[in-house]
This record gives C-alpha cells, structure tokens and sequence, in this order.
C-alpha cells in the first residue's frame, strides 16, 4: 500500500470516528449540542459555552445533564444531578443554593454533558447566519474540488504524457553541449564584433 493511498485511507477512517462521535442526532449522529445561557452552572459552564450532550442508557449522581423541563413547557436544562429516587433525577445547578422544581425522567434528559466548548454558542450563531451557511458550501466545494484535483496526474507526469511518454518511466536529465565552432563564435555568449 502506498503512501498516498495510506493517508486517503487514515482521512476516511478518521472521518468515521468524528461523524460518530460528533454528528448531531437530527442528521443521524449520536451528539447533542446545548448552548447555555443562563449562570446557574457557573464557575463550570459559563453563558454562551457548548455543550455536546451525549445519550446514554443510564445516569448517575454527579452527571451534568440536559433534560426539556415538562413544567417550563420544555425548556432546556443543564444541571448536575445530585440525588435519584424511584425513576427520577433531582437536579441543581451548581451556582444555585435552592434544587430544581421538575424531577426530570430518563425519557425527559437529551444528554451528559461529554464537551464543553467556551464562547462556542457565538460560533453556532456565526455558521446559523447566511454569510456563515454560504462560508460552509464554499469551503465544502473546494475541499470536494481538491479531493478531484489531487487523483489527476501532476503536472510533469502530465508534459511527459503529453509526449507520448508513459508517466512510469523515470526521466533522466538531458546535458546540452554546444558544438565546437558555437563555442569559438563571438556570439556565442560573447559580445558581437561587426566584421
């Protein structure tokens, strides 16, 4: 296996592992993503972070989760939990000194909290916008232009090919010599005398 067909490989591979460890579940992913905004999470989580949610089967006392608060007509939750009893989490934000009203069910958590990324709610907001979405296909056309671009032959290949020179074929350099009587010539790289 040559080296290029090693790297085209290791880039599909690594492509795998970040779809199935990144891709949100609207587009068949296993992440969700939260962005935060009040400060009841704070010194952790701080407003206008990140948070990549990933589902899981079971939680335990001390997991930051996200669950739609039945009682606030779905509003999206992120605290820590900090007791569970007969199915249900009781949840507090770690800046809070008071514990959450709703006691969330498995049914009702989008998440743990798996990533945290500072500021990335302004990132979000940027790539949401028409300028962002238009910077996403631009960029995605040229990276699909390049992908095509790099399985043509290089540029000498190509010249040699064109000559009807089979691009497996080593080249081997060319020294030009001058004939005897180009060499005495005066204008021959010499300055050119008028008789």
């Amino acid at each position: 296996m040559n080296s290029r067909m090693l790297r085209r490989l290791v880039s599909v591979l690594f492509a795998l592992v970040a779809w199935a460890v990144l891709a949100p579940t609207v587009i068949g992913g296993t992440a969700s993503y939260v962005t935060v905004q009040g400060r009841s999470m704070l010194p952790n989580i701080e407003p206008g972070d990140l948070v990549m949610l990933v589902h899981r089967g079971d939680y335990h006392v001390g997991d930051v989760i996200a669950y739609k608060a039945q009682n606030m007509a779905g509003a999206v939750i992120i605290h820590r939990i900090i007791e569970t009893n007969g199915g249900r989490f009781t949840t507090k934000g770690d800046n809070n000194d008071f514990i959450d009203a709703y006691r969330p069910t498995p049914d009702d958590v989008l998440g743990q909290q798996r990533l945290r990324v500072p500021n990335g709610a302004s990132v979000i907001d940027i790539l949401r916008s028409p300028i962002g979405f238009s910077l996403i296909i631009a960029t995605t056309a040229l990276l699909l232009l390049r992908s095509i671009a790099s399985g043509r032959p290089r540029h000498r290949h190509r010249h040699r090919a064109m000559r009807g020179i089979p691009s497996s074929v080593p080249a081997i350099p060319v020294q030009h010599q001058r004939s005897e009587r180009a060499r005495s010539s005066p204008s021959a790289g010499g300055r050119c005398w008028p008789f």
